[in-house]
């Protein structure tokens, strides 16, 4: 922890067209609301968050990249007990991870994950989530797109509800050409 690239804690602003590299995580939101990200790309970090959302609300994540991180297990985009945000048209892919999350939320709810694309993830003997819920409630998610990721000698779950997630809605989601031992729970 500690390592991030951009961190807006407890702060309100907007983020557009950066490049964030070679760090711990990429762009933390921590403790702060209606901050915008824009067209960002985020690449090459070593573990925790692409972006990450960390006890934050009524946020919006835009068109941003998260590329080609690895190491320590990573969520492309993580939130954590934050609420009413929204993700659109985000781009997760080349993620290379003891265990990779494209879009994770844990004791999250009420956020809105709309067109994001999460691809070409994965390695040999490494755990993949697509889209993972925990502990999460009342999220909406349509026209995402999963595709194309990998996971041999291991478990691919392209989308994964657990913990007590409940009341969260899937509509027009779309998943495929994944390769490995595909689950979807």
């Amino acid at each position: 922890g500690g390592k991030m690239g951009i961190d807006f804690e407890y702060a309100q602003g907007s983020l557009s067209s950066s490049t964030v590299r070679y760090g711990y995580d990429g762009i933390v939101l921590d403790y702060s609301s209606g901050n915008t990200l824009i067209s960002n790309n985020v690449y090459a970090n070593t573990g925790g968050y692409g972006i990450g959302v960390i006890s934050a609300s009524n946020n919006t994540l835009t068109s941003n990249n998260i590329i080609g991180s690895g190491g320590l297990p990573i969520s492309g985009i993580g939130l954590s007990a934050a609420s009413n945000n929204i993700l659109t048209s985000n781009n997760i892919y080349s993620l290379v991870c003891v265990s990779t999350y494209g879009i994770w939320l844990s004791g999250s709810s009420n956020n809105v994950l709309t067109s994001n694309n999460i691809y070409r993830n994965g390695k040999a003997n490494a755990a993949l989530y697509g889209l993972y819920m925990t502990g999460s409630s009342g999220n909406l998610s349509t026209s995402n797109n999963i595709y194309g990721n990998m996971s041999y000698n291991s478990a691919l779950y392209p989308i994964e509800l657990t913990g007590s997630s409940s009341n969260n809605f899937f509509i027009s989601d779309y998943v495929y050409g994944n390769t490995g031992n595909v689950a979807v729970y």
